[in-house]
């Protein structure tokens, strides 16, 4: 009767181990899909903005505008512009610093 109590003991054992595992498998995947949506949806609202202000610069050239209203969209735009620049160096890697770690 012992033994049959210590052999039962022995697969709750093991089946919880495998349980165990497999859901902590499981939620390291959700995780790790967490992090790259979260990733990809910084990525797009990136390019949303970056998008908006190239469309702004192409219409302030395209559109004629007023002497003095050109001067300063042109200087917020420029910086608006570099500053997505920027920001885009976060998300995508130097080509020399991806060929170091590649």
């Amino acid at each position: 009767m012992e033994q049959w109590i210590a052999g039962l003991s022995a697969v709750v054992a093991v089946a919880s181990a495998i349980l165990s595992g497999w859901f902590s498998h499981r939620a390291t995947r959700l995780a790790e899909m967490s992090a790259r949506d979260q990733y990809l949806e910084s990525v797009r609202d990136w390019a949303e903005d970056t998008v908006t202000v190239t469309t702004s610069i192409q219409r302030l050239l395209r559109d004629s505008c007023p002497e003095e209203n050109f001067e300063g969209e042109r200087c917020d735009l420029r910086t608006a512009l570099s500053a997505q620049v920027e920001k885009g160096r976060w998300f995508f890697l130097n080509g020399l610093y991806a060929m170091e770690r590649g």
